[in-house]
């Protein structure tokens, strides 16, 4: 093979992605009448944090100090971070 992806593969490799707002993720709580409400769940507190991706502020970083930026290095510590993500995907296209 050409080592490039055919359409089905690509096509079971690729999946939608929708994140839910905080008040879409908390609204079965909300609501009097869901399922969970009756069965006595009561939310106490919910919050959205972001945070900065490491990776991403180091190499941010060794560019402000005009270090030298080890692009192999990067790429081999990104892919085995997108791999512990993406991983079951993977296994699902192929």
């Amino acid at each position: 093979r050409d080592g490039l992806l055919t359409s089905a593969e690509q096509r079971r490799a690729t999946s939608p992605a929708y994140y839910r707002s905080l008040a879409e993720f908390t609204a079965p709580l909300d609501d009097p009448n869901s399922a969970v409400s009756r069965a006595g769940l009561v939310l106490a507190s919910a919050e959205v944090r972001h945070f900065a991706c490491p990776l991403r502020a180091e190499l941010v970083a060794q560019r402000a100090a005009a270090a030298p930026v080890d692009a192999a290095a990067y790429a081999q510590t990104f892919v085995e971070m997108l791999r512990c993500v993406t991983s079951w995907e993977v296994v699902r296209a192929f």
